[in-house]
């Protein structure tokens, strides 16, 4: 969450109840492991192409400073640390990934752009 303190938390897994729970873990474990690794290597790529999504898609949200926002499967945390900017440091954005190794991304990046963590 980037809020009025400008720290940035990222929500990694969740417990998942009962018998779930480890087909959740295996899933999370494959992204981890085979996913993650494709999507650094191609991530200009993926984030040149979600830049623009953004760039048009944002601005229509109608956000306002104070807002509070929360970003589910916010992978490398682009879009809510631009979040973070529209919504100011009155506001807060939560952004929540199964992958925590994404999180890492996006806690890294978040640090560079400013935040805290």
């Amino acid at each position: 969450m980037i809020g009025g303190d400008g720290r940035l938390q990222q929500k990694g897994r969740s417990g998942h109840d009962g018998r779930n729970d480890r087909a959740a873990q295996q899933i999370c474990r494959l992204l981890e492991r085979v996913l993650v690794p494709k999507f650094v290597r191609f991530r200009h790529i993926v984030d040149g192409g979600m830049t623009h999504h953004s760039a048009k898609v944002l601005p229509s949200l109608g956000l306002e400073e104070g807002d509070r926002v929360v970003d589910i499967g916010c992978g490398f945390g682009d879009t809510a640390i631009e979040l973070a900017r529209l919504v100011g440091t009155s506001g807060s954005v939560l952004g929540v990934d199964c992958c925590d190794a994404f999180l890492e991304y996006g806690r890294r990046d978040a640090g560079r752009g400013g935040s805290t963590m």
